[in-house]
Parts: structure tokens; C-alpha cells; sequence
């Protein structure tokens, strides 16, 4: 992590109780008229792009912390934890690791770009 991403909003904490209480307030959000609306619209797209991005990066660091420790059981314990953590099925847990491990590593250009 760079220094600007050294100190966590909303307070102190762990970045997963940073979460958790701007979940909690986001609960209670209203917006006051149409434009906030679609602004919010907007900013809440862009925070499911940025989590999604997060939970990989997390996930894969999960996964290379797991085989470094235990290299023999890393593949099906992440999964496992991971499925469990996203309340999914192992296989979609088993899954998401891969995939995340691609995002993280491989950095794939879009199909669209020549």
C-alpha cells in the first residue's frame, strides 16, 4: 500500500470495520432530490467496481500467504474460506480464487482494445 492509502477513512480501525460501519451508515442514506439521486447512483457504482477490485486483491493475497504456510492444502482451503466468507458453494469459492488470482497477475488488456 502507498502512504495515501495508509490511513483508513471513517476513523480507525481494520479496513473490515471500516467497511462494516460504512455499510451500516450507507443503510440509513437518503438522497435529497433527483440530481443527489443519480449522483449517488452514480458514486455507489463506482464503490461496487472498487470493492470488487478490493476483495480480489485480498483474496488473492489470501491465497499466496495460504501456500506460502501451507502449500500442500493452499488451493482447497482458500477456496473453502473464501466460499464461505462470500456465502457461496466450495466450487464457486475454488473459482473466485482462480479468477482472482488472473485479475491480480495477469492484468489481461479488455477484448475491445487493439
Amino acid at each position: 500500500m502507498d502512504a495515501s492509502h495508509s490511513q483508513t477513512p471513517l476513523g480507525a480501525g481494520s479496513p473490515a470495520s471500516v467497511v462494516a460501519a460504512f455499510r451500516e451508515w450507507l443503510a440509513g442514506a437518503d438522497a435529497v432530490d433527483d440530481g443527489d439521486r443519480i449522483s449517488l447512483v452514480t458514486e455507489l457504482e463506482r464503490l461496487k467496481g472498487a470493492a470488487a477490485a478490493a476483495q480480489a486483491r485480498a483474496t488473492d493475497a489470501l491465497r499466496v500467504s495460504q501456500e506460502a504456510v501451507r502449500p500442500q492444502d493452499a488451493a482447497r482451503s482458500v477456496g473453502s474460506q473464501v466460499a464461505l466468507a462470500r456465502r457461496e458453494s466450495p466450487t464457486l469459492g475454488d473459482r473466485f480464487v482462480g479468477l482472482s488470482r488472473a485479475l491480480v497477475h495477469e492484468r489481461c488488456p479488455p477484448p475491445w482494445l487493439p
